[in-house]
């Protein structure tokens, strides 16, 4: 009767033992399960959402807390402070009232902030965006400067800005009216939404609204700045898709494509045939910018001086590019100032970094082909 007792008890001990142990790990499983969902993707509870984010008790999706904004570009959760309003990967704040360059410059800083900055490979293409998001209509200053040295310009961080190329309204280059004049109190700039002008820092005579930036954001905890990843042998790094991405070999990373920079001559015909054999085309680009999605590639490759074949040619007296999309007839994109040559037989496009020209499809140069 004893041993029935005693393997009765001792049965029954176990059991709860297993039971206990067993809800126990199943605890700790749950405290330790990994988040899987990410900014508006459907969620049961705060545990599938990652990076701090939480699930909104209204559609059931991962979202940030509430007072922060979700940055598409940057998938990051931001919190600006009151008044300031969110754009990309900064707060912004708009004056009312109107100062001088100097003067405004000083009031950001007073904030802990700057005058807004359009550093990028793409200079004109951050203004119209900007512009055309807040449907803005008048001139504001910015924060390029001259810094007392004829013809360097330069954001706050430091990016060099050319003293001539389209990103100026003056058709290629400052004008030296405040720009690059050391006389005038070192040169400071503005800009309309189409390009960037040089002006004097101290002209009380025409003063602006103006607009602080502030580049330092406040992130939600658990978040990091850092988006970019070591990539894998034979991968780039690209800072506009920011991920990493394969190009063949001797081809370098610019923005969303893969490029290639020819060190030997061929006619326009010719290197587009060579492009086509690399699954790639001549130089083509969607931007209505043209030459600002050439400078960071002629700026990374050190290209100087020579020409390059690109992606366009007259179709029908028209300029037009290998996707079929045509050229502006006129504008700052050509070397002319503002018009191609009228020569008969320049009938194919080629860049030399701050322009474009037309010339006779059998000069023999070097060419540009990319591969998205």
């Amino acid at each position: 009767m004893i041993p029935k007792l005693f393997f009765s008890g001792f049965l029954l001990l176990t059991i709860l033992s297993f039971g206990s142990s067993t809800k126990e790990e199943s605890i700790v499983s749950l405290r330790t399960q990994t988040c899987t969902k990410n900014i508006n993707q459907t969620c049961f509870s705060q545990r599938d959402c990652c990076d701090n984010l939480v699930c909104s008790n209204f559609n059931r999706t991962c979202q940030c807390p509430f007072g922060y904004t979700w940055s598409k570009e940057f998938s990051r959760c931001y919190r600006c402070r009151e008044g300031w309003t969110f754009f990309k990967d900064n707060c912004y704040l708009f004056s009312n009232a109107a100062a001088t360059w100097n003067q405004a410059s000083a009031n950001c800083t007073a904030l802990g902030a700057r005058l807004i900055s359009f550093s990028s490979e793409v200079i004109i293409d951050r203004i119209r965006e900007f512009y055309d998001y807040f449907k803005l209509n008048y001139i504001t200053f910015t924060s390029a400067r001259s810094h007392m040295v004829p013809g360097n310009w330069s954001w706050p961080e430091g990016s060099f800005i050319p003293a001539s190329g389209p990103w100026w309204a003056n058709c290629f280059e400052a004008t030296n009216e405040g720009g690059n004049a050391i006389s005038l109190n070192r040169g400071c700039s503005d800009t309309d939404g189409e390009a960037l002008m040089d002006i004097t820092c101290e002209d009380t005579a025409n003063p602006r609204r103006y607009i602080c930036e502030n580049r330092f954001s406040a992130l939600l905890p658990g978040q990091t700045n850092n988006r970019r990843r070591i990539c894998q042998f034979n991968n780039q790094w690209s800072e506009k898709l920011q991920r990493c991405i394969r190009c063949p070999r001797g081809w370098t990373v610019v923005n969303d494509g893969c490029f290639y920079v020819s060190y030997f001559a061929r006619t326009w015909t010719e290197a587009n045939d060579y492009c086509k054999a690399n699954r790639a085309t001549l130089f083509v680009t969607n931007s209505s910018v043209i030459i600002d999605s050439l400078a960071p590639l002629f700026r990374l490759k050190k290209i100087e001086s020579d020409s390059y074949w690109i992606g366009a040619s007259k179709v029908n007296g028209k300029f037009t590019w290998l996707n079929g999309n045509v050229l502006p007839p006129t504008g700052q994109m050509w070397s002319e100032c503002c018009d191609p040559s009228s020569t008969a037989d320049s009938n194919c496009v080629a860049t030399f970094g701050y322009g474009l020209e037309n010339l006779p499809c059998n000069n023999q140069m070097k060419f540009i082909c990319r591969h998205n």
